[in-house]
């Protein structure tokens, strides 16, 4: 009788040492300088080991990664059916962590004109609309009311007014 068992996963490559290193030192200027919240270190972790992964498995180093790298892993988590919202959240956090590389001084050595600061996320996709039934809805017998009802409003007697006016 065959094995209703999955295969078993295979274990995600393991980040380089100077991945690890300088994303640990990211993640602490996230949290010490600009005191983000433990969730929001815990997601750009996630999102960054990610992308540090996809790039060592193609054996490029973080530091030398363009922005076609970029483009390439995006294109890879759209065909994985990841939703275009996480696409857009990871696309910003992965242009944030080469914007902080930026900053500290650290020498990217992508291509010229394929700077990771350029990375934006795709175009997301056109759905179209879902209905929500097949079966036409019945006639309705009598017209339907397109305005509520008016309120009574308060009216002022015309004499009050044109007393005023005739006296002055």
């Amino acid at each position: 009788m065959p094995s209703s068992k999955a295969p078993p996963e295979v274990p995600p490559a393991p980040l380089p040492r100077a991945s690890r290193e300088v994303l640990d030192r990211y993640l602490g200027h996230l949290e010490h300088v600009r005191r983000r919240s433990e969730h929001t270190i815990r997601n750009y972790r996630h999102d960054l080991e990610g992308f540090l992964r996809f790039l060592a498995e193609r054996e490029t180093p973080y530091d030398e990664a363009g922005r076609t790298d970029g483009r390439s892993y995006l294109s890879a988590l759209r065909n994985a059916s990841v939703g275009d919202g996480s696409v857009k959240r990871i696309a910003t956090t992965i242009r944030g962590f080469y914007g902080w590389l930026d900053n500290e001084g650290v020498e990217l050595k992508n291509e010229p004109g394929d700077s990771m600061l350029r990375l934006r996320f795709p175009i997301p996709r056109k759905r179209l609309p879902k209905f929500l039934t097949t079966t036409p809805r019945p006639r309705r017998s009598s017209p339907v009311r397109t305005t509520a009802p008016r309120a009574a409003s308060a009216t002022v007697p015309s004499s009050s007014c044109c007393t005023a006016r005739a006296s002055a």
